[in-house]
């Protein structure tokens, strides 16, 4: 896991554009929130290969095929695994509670680990489902980061 400075940068591991816009805007508007931040974050075990290979072929068949969180934020006293999504479904809640269990188990020496999800207008069930199975919810209206749309297209 590589930990990078809370703040905007130019390209960020393996976020699209539209992502890419919603962490900047998580960051400017929570400039202080973390420490620092860790992105695509791989936990769980990778499935297994269909034929055995050499070394560097098996570790990168175990980095393709493992599940990835979006990003880890380092709070100082606690962790939060971050799921961004522009367009929030219903199968979103299952994916970030998903990665919090597969995180405990891959990661089991981060006390004090959260859930959060930051997305752009969120539907109601969304927040509810957030609120009932303690997942934090940024949600974000899309006209709040449009000002910045033409600096994402690159």
């Amino acid at each position: 896991m590589r930990w990078y400075g809370w703040q905007k940068w130019k390209k960020y591991p393996k976020l699209y554009a539209l992502h890419k816009a919603i962490m900047d805007y998580f960051i400017m508007k929570n400039p202080n929130y973390a420490k620092r931040v860790a992105f695509d974050v791989p936990v769980g075990k990778p499935r297994p290969p269909f034929v055995s290979s050499d070394p560097a072929s098996l570790a990168g068949w175990q980095y393709a095929t493992s599940h990835r969180i979006d990003a880890l934020f380092d709070l100082g006293d606690e962790f939060e695994i971050v799921e961004i999504k522009p367009e929030s479904e219903l199968s979103a809640v299952g994916q970030v509670l998903m990665y919090y269990d597969l995180f405990a188990d891959t990661y089991r020496d981060y006390p004090s680990v959260y859930a959060r999800l930051i997305t752009l207008n969120a539907h109601p069930e969304i927040e509810r489902l957030c609120n009932n199975y303690g997942i934090r919810l940024t949600n974000y209206k899309f006209e709040e980061i449009a000002p910045d749309w033409a600096n994402i297209i690159e």
